[in-house]
């Protein structure tokens, strides 16, 4: 295992290890990086949209709704 001082890293450095790590995951083959169940959890999300069980909301129409919860 590796061992990164995170604690004593400053912001930008850290940003700079996720993206190293995204770009080196992100090249490897696709089922390692995304098991088979995510893709069978997508499909079945999906199937809610089409049978109208689940939908899909416009987020600046979620955002402003929130921001009027809010006062």
């Amino acid at each position: 295992m590796v061992s990164i001082p995170v604690d004593r890293m400053t912001l930008r450095e850290k940003l700079e290890i996720i993206d190293l790590l995204w770009s080196s995951i992100s090249s490897e083959n696709s089922e390692e990086v995304s098991p088979r169940w995510h893709g069978k959890e997508l499909d079945r999300r999906l199937k809610r949209v089409d049978t109208g069980e689940s939908v899909f909301e416009d987020w600046d129409v979620v955002k402003r709704e929130l921001q009027e919860l809010s006062r």
